[in-house]
């Protein structure tokens, strides 16, 4: 049975990257508090979930990193309503670290050195795993694959273990910076025999008629029944992107 698109919740990190500096400022208490953070995550990567931890991870070790150079903190006030929304660079803020008593900047010098290495230690670890997901899924493009620079398209996914098919429309937005920004839009989920593309297109897509005349359609495959929001659906849009750059890339080259 068809279902048509539902709008997401806003996505909330597990943790801000203020976390060094609220009270009680002590080793133990915040070890305790990082270590209850990382078991977290650790459930996370279980469920072979890989967003939006690792956007979360990328944010807290950048903060660490220039709270130990500048003495600054890094943080965002960007309402994610996806899992994986990109971050711009103008889209992270900084603030000063507050003013601290001696004591208290012995015990932030402590937890600084503890949270770095585990901070390190956990990013490094969710960039492999992404790595490696990367590699095992697969992309191939089924029709208008000369209509690549339209920035718009479909991605379809059939997952076996449940025999859904998946359908989404892709946007590509360029910004003032040059920065590139996909936006995905679940149009269809539902049992594979309801409903033929072209049918989910026609009913469901958002695009203009002459859009989806000339959209390219990807096909998307998976070794591994990985979740399809955290983890298949974010990777799947960062190998298409890939894809199209390359190809028009190459375009350019051969039209000089």
């Amino acid at each position: 049975m068809e279902t048509k698109p539902t709008i997401e919740n806003e996505v909330k990190f597990i943790m801000n990257t203020d976390w060094l500096f609220q009270e009680p400022i002590d080793f133990e208490h915040k070890k305790y508090t990082l270590l209850g953070y990382f078991k977290k995550i650790d459930e996370l990567i279980n469920q072979n979930k890989i967003y939006p931890t690792f956007i979360e991870l990328s944010i807290h070790l950048a903060s660490i990193q220039t709270i130990i150079k500048e003495n600054v903190i890094l943080y965002t006030d960007k309402t994610f309503k996806t899992v994986d929304d990109e971050v711009l660079l103008k889209e992270l803020l900084a603030k000063t670290v507050p003013k601290l008593d001696e004591k208290d900047i012995k015990e932030i010098d402590k937890i600084i050195k503890f949270s770095a290495t585990k901070f390190f230690e956990y990013f490094s670890i969710i960039k492999s795993y992404w790595s490696l997901v990367y590699e095992t899924i697969s992309i191939s493009i089924k029709r208008n694959k000369k209509y690549l620079r339209s920035n718009c398209g479909y991605m379809t996914y059939y997952q076996k273990t449940n025999n859904r098919v998946y359908v989404w429309e892709y946007l590509i937005n360029k910004e003032e910076s040059n920065d590139n920004i996909t936006n995905i839009n679940l149009i269809y989920e539902g049992n594979k025999k309801d409903l033929t593309l072209n049918q989910v297109i026609e009913n469901f897509s958002t695009l203009t008629d002459k859009e989806k005349k000339h959209s390219p359609v990807f096909e998307l495959k998976s070794d591994e029944d990985y979740p399809v929001k955290e983890t298949l659906l974010p990777l799947f849009k960062r190998k298409i992107i890939s894809y199209i750059f390359q190809s028009i890339r190459i375009e350019n080259i051969k039209n000089i």
